[in-house]
């Protein structure tokens, strides 16, 4: 039998063959990496997105501190907020005082001088609910109690002088 296609032709069909399995070849790896270079470029975005919502969350979390730290930045507010906690307790106020606030780089201590007229028990609970609260935070830094003066009398009441003070961040370090 004689051969269909001549050999000049098989030749010229094989060299086809392997020209369009390399370009075949080429053109599939270079839509690989194409493919790969997308993909990472989609997972960049993805840790992007997803830092920048944390980012986000976090920032909402400094603006409800920031705010909830700002409610006590006037000395009358504080003042009135240790008024009242001795009102709750049936501690009798004899006298109460806002001390020159002390600036410092990150923050700002504000200070307050009370005298109180209570009994040892009604103190230790005042300093123990001082030392409870969250918001503001409360520092007892010094409590000085005097015995009656009259020795005679029969009573259960002192008189305790106490410095207490709070904290609050200051903007420069809350825009930071």
């Amino acid at each position: 039998m004689k051969k269909i296609i001549s050999k000049e032709i098989q030749q010229l069909l094989s060299a086809g063959v392997v020209v369009f399995v390399v370009i075949f070849l080429w053109g599939s790896r270079l839509m690989f990496q194409n493919s790969v270079v997308k993909i990472n470029q989609y997972r960049k975005q993805i840790k992007r997105v997803k830092l920048e919502n944390e980012i986000g969350a976090k920032l909402e979390e400094l603006k409800k501190v920031k705010e909830s730290l700002g409610a006590m930045r006037e000395s009358s507010k504080f003042l009135a907020e240790i008024a009242k906690m001795a009102g709750q307790l049936n501690v009798r106020l004899v006298a109460i005082s806002a001390l020159p606030a002390e600036k410092r780089d990150l923050f700002v201590k504000m200070g307050v001088s009370l005298e109180v007229d209570t009994t040892y028990h009604e103190l230790g609970i005042l300093v123990n609910k001082f030392e409870e609260l969250k918001n503001p935070v409360v520092l007892v830094e010094k409590v000085a109690v005097a015995a009656p003066s009259d020795v005679k009398a029969q009573t259960t009441r002192i008189t305790a002088k106490m410095l207490v003070s709070t904290l609050y961040l200051t903007d420069s370090l809350l825009e930071k």
